[in-house]
C-alpha cells in the first residue's frame, strides 16, 4: 500500500509518456502530459495480491488485466537486490487512484463504495443518512 500511495504522491514527477494536444485561453494549442511512467520495485507476492484484490473489489476490470500481463511478464525484467523486479508501469492518474482506493477499502474492511451504498439505500426506499 505505501507504494501505490508513494507513486501516487508522485505522480507528476515521472517521465513523460503521454500527451495531448491542448487549446489554451489564448487560442494557442499546446502539448500536455497525459500520462506518466514510473519504475517501481515489487516482489512477485506483491504483485500476485494485488492482482487477487482488483480483481475482488476494482470497479473496472481492466485493472486487473492489466497487472495480471504485468505479472506474467515480471520475471523477464531486472531483480534487484533483495528479491525485487523493476517494473515500468504506465498508468493514468485516476488508475492510480483507484488502486489505492481498492487496497484502502481491503484494508479497512469496507468493501463497498458511497456510491453503492447510495444506490442500496435508494433501492430501500430509504434516505442517504437514515439506517
Amino acid at each position: 500500500m505505501y507504494k501505490i500511495a508513494l507513486w501516487l504522491q508522485l505522480y507528476e514527477r515521472g517521465d513523460e509518456s503521454a500527451s495531448r494536444p491542448f487549446v489554451t485561453l489564448n487560442g494557442r494549442v499546446v502539448d500536455r502530459v497525459t500520462m506518466y511512467a514510473h519504475r517501481i520495485r515489487f516482489k512477485t507476492q506483491e504483485i500476485d495480491h494485488l492482482v487477487r484484490l482488483l480483481h475482488a473489489l476494482a470497479e473496472h476490470q481492466e485493472l486487473t488485466s492489466d497487472f495480471t500481463r504485468v505479472r506474467q511478464g515480471m520475471t523477464r525484467l531486472k531483480l534487484v537486490p533483495g528479491g525485487e523486479y523493476e517494473v515500468t508501469l504506465n498508468f493514468f492518474k485516476q488508475d492510480v487512484a483507484e488502486i489505492l482506493d481498492v487496497l484502502t477499502r481491503a484494508k479497512t474492511g469496507r468493501l463497498k463504495t458511497v456510491e453503492q451504498l447510495a444506490t442500496e439505500q435508494a433501492e430501500a426506499g430509504k434516505g442517504m443518512f437514515e439506517v
